[in-house]
């Protein structure tokens, strides 16, 4: 073999062939070494590593099934992708399943029951081991809430006002999170069974008779609303049991009829002789309906039902009500007044449907009575009937079927009088009066220096017009009021500087209650009271000092029984404020003031709440007497004062004045003002006015000996009552006044 020298590039090449030999061959006997290391390399790193190569890093493509039902059974997941091998497994939300290699592209995993019993998603993975492998990207796997078949409600019914329920519902597909749904609102659901729900229906669910669809609803993945079944809510029977009031008469106003029994609801409609009325729900025992002057026009009987309309319902049984003839009314009596001993005399009685066998009756006892016309009568009255002074009871009274007896109307006889008054006077010092139209009686408070039951209230029966008794109340009884029931009296004490109860009609002591005091002016006494209208147990009080100028020091103060509400209106200590005298409004939320201890003459308006009272308005120089006191009249709506002067309290303007003044009384029954005044020595007169124009209508005088009257009250239909600072008590009662 011939070798032919090269020389790479720098080398010299000037070298001899002698030289250049002996490199070359050493050069051969290193590559062949180096061969045999590389070769003997190779198969120590093949020895080591068993002859095997890296597994590879598995890829995951699809799944086979994608998707399940919630509940399913076990099943056998197909897993396609590539890099497979024979130890890869297959993993559910990261964790290994029973895993059969198929091939480098196909396993198979056993799912188990419980991989799917619940709905959600599943992430799943290939993972290969080392050498090499590792976990593929993750493919998704549903498991879905089956659809949901709703076949029956148990119960399917109930009645409208029902308490609250559990309804039972069966069907098919039902999961631990399916809710039932009452007309489309999820309703609280117990899970039971994949075949029974349980869900909590309210009372607000079934208040109003109708039909419900109930469905089912399953959440996603899967899922969905089952078919509705329909659930009715009717409406129960109802039930009559009463009728108040149960009666009229007839040609009376229109009314609320108040209906009671069972199973009323509130779409219930009342029916009168078969017509609906306009119908209030009140419970499911009660009802109320408008029953218009024109179905008690007529005498007669209706009968009333009541009506639940369906699904359901049904009509009551009817209740009778009875239209009545109406009774007589006495309207006047003239004359309405005698002297006592007089003699007999014909009294002509005017009023509304009396008819021939109407009798006139005095004090209970019939009268001979000629019937004049449906307005008129006259009777016959003896002279014993009028020989005692006193007050007598005038009613007439008519067959049942044609109304059976009137409302009274008293007659006065006196000691002495005028063709149309009467009058008795009676020798009782008196602080205060008021009347009790219930009992017929007019209490007074009668103070320690009385001559005559001292310290005491007081009783003057009208029938005799007379003191019939007298009560301890102890020291120094003053203001006094009656609550418009006829149930309390209430009195100043003076003496304790407190407020005294008392039940009536007996004057049993009730409640009572201190006043408190002023820090420099000492205890506080009661210088006007009221009794709240239609409120029995509420009282204002304002308060004041004896011996001081102004008095009305205190301001005034709520009281419930013997409690005061905290809120309170300062009086003339710290705030120039003079509540004299106090008159309620219409209702117990609105009271009134007067001043009458200085030129200011103030007219205050105040608002009552349940925390007290607190001032609206004040209105300077509205009156102009002093100590004249202020009434309220419950028909004009007006403030009248003891000096004449007439105002609106809504506003404060004056709407008229009377040409007089003195102690007064309004009443807008009888379109009159009364005043009482001394216009000449040891005499009396009583003026009367028009209480609409102002105008005079009539006047009265009479001696009374000494003394100025400092009250003036109505009593009955046609009486007056008042007493003097000269210790006198008089009655006058007559046409003059009605």
């Amino acid at each position: 073999m011939r070798h032919q020298l090269s020389f790479e590039p720098g080398l010299p090449q000037h070298l001899s062939v002698s030289v250049l030999l002996p490199l070359n061959w050493a050069f051969l006997r290193m590559r062949s070494l180096g061969v045999v290391l590389g070769f003997l390399s190779v198969a120590w790193m093949a020895g080591c590593s068993g002859g095997k190569s890296n597994n590879p890093l598995p890829t995951l493509g699809s799944l086979n099934p994608t998707s399940v039902t919630a509940g399913n059974a076990a099943f056998t997941l197909s897993v396609a992708g590539t890099g497979f091998v024979s130890t890869s497994t297959v993993q559910w939300n990261g964790t290994a399943r029973v895993t059969t290699f198929v091939s480098s592209t196909q396993l198979q995993a056993a799912i188990t029951a419980a991989d799917v019993a619940t709905a959600g998603t599943v992430n799943v993975t290939v993972s290969s081991p080392t050498p090499g492998g590792g976990v593929s990207s993750a493919v998704r796997f549903t498991i879905d809430n089956p659809s949901a078949t709703l076949a029956s409600l148990n119960p399917n019914t109930t009645f409208a006002g029902s308490p609250a329920f559990t309804l039972s519902v069966t069907g098919t597909g039902f999961v631990s999170t399916s809710t039932v749904q009452w007309n489309g609102t999820a309703r609280v659901t117990t899970f039971v069974s994949s075949t029974q729900l349980q869900a909590a229906i309210t009372a607000a669910d079934v208040t109003i008779a109708g039909t419900v669809n109930v469905t089912v609803s399953n959440p996603t993945p899967g899922g969905g609303v089952s078919s509705a079944v329909m659930f009715t809510i009717d409406n129960p029977s109802p039930t009559l049991v009463s009728l108040n009031p149960n009666s009229a008469f007839a040609g009376g106003a229109a009314f609320t009829l108040n209906l009671t029994g069972t199973n009323f609801v509130s779409t219930s409609t009342v029916l009168w002789n078969g017509s609906s009325r306009p119908t209030t729900f009140v419970s499911s025992t009660q009802l109320q309906a408008a029953i218009p002057a024109s179905d008690i026009a007529l005498v007669g009987a209706a009968l009333v039902k009541v009506s639940n309309p369906a699904p359901g319902g049904g009509t009551s049984g009817a209740s009778n009500f009875t239209i009545a003839p109406p009774p007589p009314t006495i309207s006047q009596l003239i004359p309405s007044s005698a002297i006592a001993g007089s003699g007999a005399f014909t009294l002509n009685v005017s009023g509304s449907n009396f008819v021939n066998s109407s009798t006139v009756q005095w004090s209970g006892v019939p009268r001979t009575t000629t019937f004049v016309s449906s307005t008129q009568l006259q009777a016959a009255i003896n002279a014993a009937d009028v020989a005692a002074i006193g007050v007598s009871q005038v009613t007439v009274s008519n067959p049942a079927a044609s109304g059976g007896n009137s409302t009274s109307s008293t007659f006065f006889t006196g000691s002495f009088g005028g063709p149309s008054y009467a009058v008795v006077l009676l020798n009782q010092d008196s602080a205060d009066l008021v009347y009790d139209p219930i009992h017929q009686m007019i209490y007074l408070s009668v103070q320690n220096s009385a001559a005559t039951n001292p310290n005491t209230i007081s009783v003057l029966g009208l029938p005799s017009a007379s003191i019939v008794s007298a009560t301890p109340a102890g020291s120094q009884p003053n203001v006094l009021a009656i609550s418009d029931d006829s149930n309390f009296l209430y009195a100043g004490i003076d003496g304790s500087a407190s407020v005294q109860r008392f039940t009536l009609p007996g004057l049993a002591k009730d409640i009572s209650y201190p006043l408190g005091a002023n820090p420099f002016f000492g205890n506080y006494f009661a210088l006007d009271i009221q009794v709240a209208p239609a409120t029995p147990h509420t009282t204002a009080v304002t308060l004041a000092n004896v011996g001081f100028s102004p008095s009305a020091q205190g301001g005034i103060t709520i009281f419930d029984d013997a409690i005061p509400r905290p809120t309170t209106v300062a009086g003339f200590s710290g705030t120039g404020n003079l509540f004299d005298s106090l008159q309620w409004g219409s209702d117990a939320t609105v009271l009134y003031a007067a001043n009458n201890e200085d030129t200011a003459f103030d007219f205050y308006t105040l608002t009552v709440n349940s925390s007290g009272v607190s001032k609206n308005q004040d209105f300077m120089n509205t009156f102009s007497g002093f100590g004249s006191r202020i009434h309220f009249d419950r028909g004009t709506k007006f403030v009248y004062s003891d000096d004449g002067h007439a105002v609106d309290p809504s506003n404060g303007h004056p709407v008229g004045n009377f040409a007089t003044s003195g102690v007064m009384v309004p009443d807008s029954t009888l379109n009159s003002a009364f005043f009482a005044a001394s216009l000449t020595l040891n005499n009396i007169t009583i003026q009367s006015f028009d209480l609409t124009h102002f105008t005079t209508i009539n006047s009265i005088t009479f001696s009374i000996g000494n003394g100025n009257p400092v009250r003036l009250i109505r009593w009955g239909q046609n009486g007056l009552a008042f007493i003097t600072n000269g210790g006198q008590v008089g009655l006058i009662g007559g046409n003059f006044i009605h």
